[in-house]
């Protein structure tokens, strides 16, 4: 079977393009609505449940220490993001004018990038789980 290398480099194209559309649509996402989370909670506690009234403050507070992570992990992702890509554009560069066949890339900043996405969506939702349980505690 022949390889079609034009339909292949297409696709790749392709799929990179939906790919940083995609990380760019989360990262939004993350960081418009841990925002709003956090303003949410904040307006929630001043007007419906003073916190010296409020049961299970802690569940408040939590909530806004995940939310306030959220945002950091999202905010570091994008420099992050860059190095990443330097690291591949200089494991391309070696590979492609060097004599040398064993170059390995090595491209830590991708793997932390990676971490860094899944910890700030995860810390997304615990916010919001933890913001509503303080909710249902004290409504």
């Amino acid at each position: 079977m022949a390889v079609d290398k034009d339909a292949f480099k297409d696709f790749i194209k392709t799929t990179g393009e939906m790919k940083k559309a995609n990380s760019q649509a989360y990262d939004k996402a993350i960081l418009s609505l841990s925002s709003a989370g956090f303003a949410l909670s904040l307006s929630f506690h001043s007007t419906i449940v003073p916190i010296p009234e409020a049961d299970c403050v802690v569940l408040l507070k939590t909530s806004w220490i995940l939310f306030l992570a959220s945002v950091i992990a999202t905010v570091v992702s994008f420099r992050l993001a860059n190095m990443a890509l330097d690291n591949t554009t200089s494991y391309f560069t070696q590979k492609f004018f060097s004599d040398d066949n064993n170059v390995k890339e090595k491209n830590g900043a991708r793997n932390l990038l990676t971490v860094l996405e899944w910890v700030g969506g995860a810390c997304f939702v615990l916010a919001l789980v933890s913001l509503l349980a303080y909710v249902i505690q004290n409504v």
